[in-house]
Formats: structure tokens, C-alpha cells, sequence
């Protein structure tokens, strides 16, 4: 219990000494939240989304190309792990090895 304490004291700190410096730096608390509200439901809800006020194709391809290669790259380690238990498999349980 005194580990999960401390590391959540330990998280507590880290995300403070962040968060704290750059409140201030962008001007407060209220002009804070009002530039993270524009940023995101403003800008990239209205060009990103499908259903966005001024969304060009250009930008929903991309942001849809971009997922799908995102998700390639991510199954790369499931298919390696299950080709690691194929019949046949090389040294350490690793055909290409």
C-alpha cells in the first residue's frame, strides 16, 4: 500500500510541475480551457470529422489514411507473436530467426 501511495504522490508531482507552468505561461486558467475548447472542438472537430462544418475530402483521407496506417503498423507485433507459436518455427520460437 505505501508503493501505490507513493507512486501516486510520484504522479501527482510529475503531472504538476507540467501542468502548473503551462497554465501560466498561456495566460491562466480561463485562457487556458478557452484555447484547449478552440483548438479542439473548434479546429480539429470542424476540419477532421466527417460531419465538420468546413471538413474537406482532403483532410477526412487524410486523417483516414493516417488511422489505417497507424493500425498496420500496430497488428505488426500481433502477427509476429503468433507466427512465433506456428508448427516449424526456428530457434527461441521464431521462424525468421
Amino acid at each position: 500500500m505505501e508503493r501505490l501511495a507513493a507512486g501516486t504522490l510520484r504522479g501527482a508531482l510529475a503531472v504538476s510541475l507540467w501542468a502548473v507552468p503551462l497554465v501560466a505561461v498561456s495566460g491562466g486558467w480561463t485562457l487556458y480551457r478557452r484555447a484547449t475548447a478552440a483548438l479542439l472542438t473548434d479546429f480539429y472537430g470542424a476540419t477532421n470529422s466527417v460531419f465538420g462544418a468546413r471538413a474537406t475530402w482532403k483532410m477526412v483521407l487524410t486523417n483516414a489514411n493516417i488511422a489505417l496506417v497507424s493500425s498496420a503498423i500496430a497488428a505488426i507485433p500481433l502477427v509476429a507473436w503468433s507466427r512465433a507459436e506456428a508448427p516449424g518455427a526456428g530457434p527461441c520460437g521464431r521462424p525468421w530467426l
